[in-house]
């Protein structure tokens, strides 16, 4: 081999070896784990509901859907309307059980980005539990939005 090939060699073996060094020397980050927040601050008794709404805001030629209405009738639960049907009452228990006991990442507490998530007056969805006609216990409103295959919100 020729002297000018050697030097060549030696320059590029001491590039990759200076690459190596910097690659050791360099800590990976470590991996944070956000802890889980209360969503509902306060929990409620299940026996304090008497009735829930449900509704979705969108953005579609300012027409909103009606809400639906559910309450409950001696023990059991029914639809407000004019036919006032039955409502499957494990089902609807089960669902403000996960209300009640809800938990979550904390993602963002700035208000200019809830919108991104979905949660806005345009397009989310509401639960509204109440103990009387007048008293929210709970307003939950739930963002529309998640990631898919081309976002990482």
């Amino acid at each position: 081999m020729k002297f000018k090939t050697l030097i060549m060699l030696g320059i590029i073996f001491l590039c990759l070896l200076m690459v190596v060094v910097m690659k050791k020397s360099m800590k990976p980050k470590e991996a944070v784990t956000e802890k889980y927040q209360e969503i509902i601050s306060a929990p409620f008794n299940l026996d304090d509901i008497t009735s829930c709404d449900f509704y979705l805001t969108w953005d579609l030629a300012d027409k909103e859907p009606p809400p639906i209405s559910i309450v409950k009738d001696r023990e059991n639960w029914v639809t407000v309307g004019d036919y006032n049907l039955p409502v499957n009452k494990e089902a609807l228990t089960n669902l403000i059980n996960k209300v009640n006991g809800m938990e979550g990442e904390l993602r963002s507490s700035n208000a200019e980005i809830f919108e991104d998530y979905g949660i806005s007056d345009k397009k989310s969805l509401h639960i509204i539990l109440r103990s009387t006609p007048e008293q929210e216990l709970v307003h939950l409103v739930v963002g529309t939005e998640r990631p898919d295959w081309q976002h990482n919100l």
